[in-house]
């Protein structure tokens, strides 16, 4: 039996974690940082580019030390708003959860 992947994509950074059934332990367990840009009083915004380079940056270094992947979990905030076309590339920045520009 391979391992697990599990990609936790946040609002400040992406968690990696490897975990082999196996052993019943944790093979890898590393972050990889980046922030939400604040244009102004309560608005938010990132960069699709640096979340998604966080992404294959860890599946990356997965790939490099392990050949046996049963599967792989990705999860990411919740009320997270990005728009694409329809080739799927972002047209705008991602606006997370703590946005705040919605209020009034």
């Amino acid at each position: 039996m391979g391992v697990c992947v599990g990609l936790d994509i946040g609002t400040t950074g992406l968690k990696l974690v490897v975990y082999n059934p196996s052993r019943a332990s944790i093979e890898m367990d590393e972050g990889f940082h980046y922030e939400p840009v604040s244009l102004g009083m309560g608005i938010f915004e990132q960069d699709p580019k640096e979340v998604e380079g966080a992404v294959f940056s860890a599946l990356r270094k997965v790939g490099e030390s392990f050949k046996d992947i049963e599967a792989i979990v990705l999860d990411s905030a919740l009320h997270t708003f990005l728009l694409v076309d329809k080739d799927l590339t972002p047209i705008i920045n991602i606006v997370p959860w703590l946005d705040e520009r919605s209020v009034p």
